[in-house]
């Protein structure tokens, strides 16, 4: 039923991520992903699923990327 298609569309949209952080880093990617997720399954307004990709990206840069030294795909 629907909740089996949710799984796998949550699923295809990993998978694709995986593949394309490698190629681009993983700013646009997670951006990408959170908001799809937030606005197709949770169904959250544009302005929450903004916000919250945008921030969420964010910390996880400074964390991982800034303050751990992550080797982590990013833009340059």
């Amino acid at each position: 039923g629907r909740d089996a298609w949710t799984v796998v569309v949550a699923c295809v949209t990993l998978v694709a991520y995986t593949a394309v952080i490698r190629v681009v880093g993983f700013e646009l990617p997670t951006i990408a992903l959170l908001a799809v997720w937030m606005r197709v399954f949770g169904g959250e307004s544009w302005r929450t699923t903004v916000a919250v990709s945008v921030g969420v990206t964010v910390v996880v840069y400074l964390v991982f990327i800034l303050a751990l030294g992550v080797a982590l795909p990013h833009l340059a």
